[in-house]
Formats: structure tokens, sequence, C-alpha cells
């Protein structure tokens, strides 16, 4: 499968927003991906301009996957955020498990 990089470009796009930042790096089961962000996560992402997503994906992993993921993330973004995801190859052994990390910025209270 191939994967969908982020440059310095990407970053500067996220991180141009004004208000405050958050970050989540972690991994869990495809299936509870939703269920395994901290509510104080899925608050942001409701007040985010801007939202980077990189998913570490097994290699046999069906892209698919991420596909149904974003959309699940989508329920708690704003229409008008910048939205920027990637993928990686993850050396995690089992293919039911997803490494993620989000950058939320654009936070105003």
């Amino acid at each position: 499968m191939d994967h969908i990089n982020i440059d310095f470009d990407d970053y500067k796009i996220i991180l141009s927003h004004k208000g405050r930042v958050s970050f989540v790096n972690d991994s869990c089961k495809i299936s509870k991906f939703v269920n395994s962000l901290a509510e104080t996560i899925k608050n942001d992402l409701i007040k985010a301009k801007g939202v980077l997503i990189k998913f570490g994906i097994h290699k046999e992993q069906d892209f698919l996957v991420i596909n149904d993921l974003i959309a699940k993330l989508n329920d708690f973004i704003i229409e008008d955020a910048d939205v920027i995801f990637s993928t990686y190859q993850s050396v995690n052994k089992d293919v039911e498990i997803i490494e993620y990390q989000i950058i939320i910025s654009g936070i105003i209270k």
C-alpha cells in the first residue's frame, strides 16, 4: 500500500491558526478508535480550526479502514476547519492495531 505523506507546509497550515493547540499520540484496536479518544480531545476537535492526523497502519491493512476512521472523526470536526491527514506503515505486528497522532489547533474557548 502507498502512504500519504505530509510536509513542513502542511504543519505550517495547521499551526497557523490562533488559539490553543492540543496533541495526542496513541494506539488502539481499530474498532475502539473513537472510544479511545478522551472527551477533552473530542471537545477540542469540535472547536478546532486546524487538524492534522497521522495514522500508522499495518502493511496488510486495507486503506478503507483509514477512510472509515476519517469519516468518524469528521463527526467531531467543524466544516470549515483545515484537515490534513497522512499515513505511514506501522511496525506493530497486530493488524487490528491503529497508531495515531493528532494535532488540533486554533482552539478558542
